[in-house]
């Protein structure tokens, strides 16, 4: 019995007549015949009482009559299921994730997905375990699968970041801690501190950036482990306890203002949420995606749940996207997730190395390079720990200087591996490279730092009542400048242009001229620094600026500059040291509080970061300096092309640029950062 049999059965049952029947079905009248005669042979009983050209329903007729309806209706019901089903509108969603993921992510993922697709049925799964998520990903018991820890090494898993996640102090609202703009793992000792239990991926992840840091939780006297963020909670409102979670745990108790979040410097840079397939559905997927650009193909709930994905910022309104300016996740710099494969990589260190690293804090513009790298413990992050590193205790130097020159000499003695310096001193440590014939360490520019593209970050300055008014008013006269410093060098050019440097004497600033408040030695009659110097002794008074700049608008910068023989014995550490360097100014670009952290730090006057940096972490108007870690060689080349003058006075020309710039090592931490 076919339903379109029942289909013209109930017409002629309505109409009563077999040729209104045939037209409103649009059929000939024998054609309809032989319908009802196929079906009344199937039954083995007749439907109509034929009489004449009238008819008159038997009794089974007047039952199928009243229940062939049903059938109809349920094909047609079934039709429009199978309809749906084939776009996508339909079935069944099997999701799967890990606890924290389960919190705060996965929930409005799940909303907004159903509220878009209302006849898809979805269902949650949660999975306590890295293992129990794989296994229930590979055996298809779930379709698509979400966790904070990576998952390498799977050859059958495909395997991407779709979204970034955070991990954060929380506390109570009357907690001292609730009122700090960030919080510090290592300043958290004499603290209640709560976590969840030892197999908590997020436990797991904080005791692994211990080790990175050198503490343990021996750090932590009063620690206390939970098994449920409900514990959590308890310990937080009632004992005063600080708990440590992902961004997405006691998110709600946050937005509602019961709870306080603190972003931590030693996690602040995200880390990734990644979505898990089966690689061959996934490839099934990218061949339907290439396929419906040619024609129009069925859309799965699965793609239906990956295409609303691609519209995460507008899911999380409350959220601040700190990639909102990037094209993807992966420009971003973040931080190493746990790997389900090495989740257990903590090792017994048995060789020290050391690495020591010359920097100048209290030189604003190479704030990155240094002091917020240091802060945010970004190097000891991204220090290789596996391979001929593996059983490597990292032992991590940091030696502030005010200017070039020791660090120079640091690097040239072997006493630095890696140093942060400005143009000129710079180019000196190319010269001594070059003129050294093996007899002192070696040196190579592996990234620059910031630039100030209209090389205005040099200045001198002299007593108010100074009749020195012009350049050409300074021949006879004594300058004190740090000697070997960016300053020094602007001074230098400056003096040749105007065929003075034979007519005034360079004296050197120790250090209780440059702490003097602006009150110079008697016997100089000015004095030439570098930013933010010039501005701090112009603030205490007294003095005024003779010029500021090469007045050629000879772009300045600062660079990173390595060892030469550390570079090639440690080039995987160089690497780590630049992706460190990137992060950091991905930090101090996109994080608002970033400016006013960066004056605490250094104990700078905000006004002068700003000045600096620009108003505000993203804007680049008006600013000193500009964060750009890309070498530019014609600027290095043009600095040199400025002095003239004997081989003994201006080495420079001796510089073979083309060995001394060495650009890969950067590109390799681009390519690490991206990958």
């Amino acid at each position: 019995m076919e339903i379109y049999q029942l289909k013209v059965f109930l017409q002629v049952a309505r109409c009563l007549s077999f040729t209104e029947a045939a037209d409103a079905l649009n059929l000939t009248q024998p054609a309809v015949s032989a319908k009802i005669k196929s079906l009344e042979s199937e039954l083995g009983s007749s439907l109509f009482y034929r009489l004449g050209r009238k008819v008159q329903l038997t009794d089974l007729g007047t039952f199928l009559l009243e229940e062939a309806p049903k059938l109809v209706q349920q094909e047609e019901k079934l039709l429009q299921q199978i309809d749906e089903f084939k776009q996508g509108n339909s079935g069944t969603l099997k999701i799967g994730c890990s606890p924290a993921i389960s919190e705060g992510w996965a929930p409005r993922i799940i909303y907004e997905y159903r509220q878009r697709y209302p006849g898809i049925r979805t269902k949650l799964n949660i999975f306590d375990s890295c293992h129990s998520l794989y296994e229930a990903v590979t055996d298809h018991s779930i379709d698509v699968g979400f966790s904070e820890t990576e998952f390498t090494d799977f050859s059958e898993l495909s395997i991407r970041a779709i979204d970034q996640m955070s991990y954060r102090l929380i506390a109570s609202p009357t907690h001292p801690l609730a009122q700090q703009e960030w919080g510090s793992l290592r300043e958290l000792g004499q603290e209640r501190l709560v976590t969840l239990s030892e197999n908590a991926a997020s436990r797991l992840l904080f005791e692994a950036r211990l080790l990175e840091l050198g503490l343990s939780l021996d750090h932590f006297p009063q620690l206390e482990s939970v098994d449920t963020l409900s514990l959590m909670r308890t310990y937080i409102l009632q004992g005063n306890y600080v708990g440590f979670v992902s961004e997405f745990e006691l998110w709600n108790e946050c937005e509602s203002g019961h709870l306080v979040a603190i972003p931590i410097q030693e996690f602040a840079l995200s880390a990734d949420v990644f979505l898990l397939l089966p690689k061959r559905i996934d490839q099934v997927l990218i061949h339907s995606r290439e396929e419906g650009k040619k024609s129009k193909q069925i859309i799965s709930p699965l793609q239906k749940l990956l295409d609303l994905l691609s519209t995460k910022p507008q899911l999380f309104p409350g959220r601040s996207y700190k990639d909102e300016d990037a094209t993807d996740l992966q420009s971003v710099p973040r931080f190493r997730s746990l790997r389900y494969s090495s989740l257990s990589f903590v090792q017994k260190a048995v060789e020290d190395l050391e690495i020591s690293i010359g920097v100048q804090n209290s030189t604003i513009p190479t704030v990155a390079a240094g002091i917020i790298t240091q802060k945010l413990g970004l190097l000891e992050h991204y220090l290789p720990r596996s391979g001929k590193y593996s059983q490597v205790k990292y032992q991590i130097k940091w030696h502030d200087f005010t200017f070039g020159t020791p660090i120079v000499e640091g690097l040239h003695t072997q006493k630095l591996d890696i140093g942060v310096l400005g143009d000129y001193p710079l180019l000196l440590s190319a010269a001594r490279s070059a003129q050294s014939q093996g007899q002192l360490e070696h040196t190579i520019l592996v990234s620059f730092i910031g630039v100030n593209p209209d090389g205005s970050a040099n200045a001198v300055l002299v007593p108010h009542d100074s009749p020195l008014h012009s350049v050409e008013d300074l021949q006879g006269q004594i300058i004190a400048t740090p000697l070997g410093s960016s300053a020094h060098g602007m001074l230098l050019r400056v003096l040749s242009k105007f065929n003075l440097s034979s007519s005034v004497e360079l004296c050197s600033m120790d250090e209780s001229i440059r702490k003097s408040a602006g009150r110079l030695n008697p016997i100089v009659t000015g004095y030439a620094h570098f930013s933010p110097f010039h501005e701090l002794a112009l603030q205490q008074g007294g003095l005024r600026y003779l010029f500021k700049g090469d007045l050629g608008e000879l772009p300045g910068f600062y660079g990173v500059v390595v060892r030469r023989n550390f570079a090639e014995h440690h080039p995987d550490l160089v690497i780590s040291y630049l992706r460190a360097l990137l992060a950091s100014q991905y930090w101090q670009t996109h994080v608002p509080s970033a400016h006013y952290l960066i004056s605490q730090w250094v104990q700078c006057p905000m006004e002068l970061i700003q000045k600096t940096f620009g108003d505000h972490p993203h804007s680049r108007d008006h600013s000193l300096y500009v964060p750009d870690p890309q070498i530019r060689s014609d600027w290095v080349a043009s600095h040199i092309q400025q002095f003239h003058g004997p081989p003994d006075h201006y080495p420079f020309q001796s510089i073979n640029l083309d060995q001394w710039i060495q650009p890969e090592f950067l590109a390799a931490a681009l390519k690490q950062r991206d990958s």
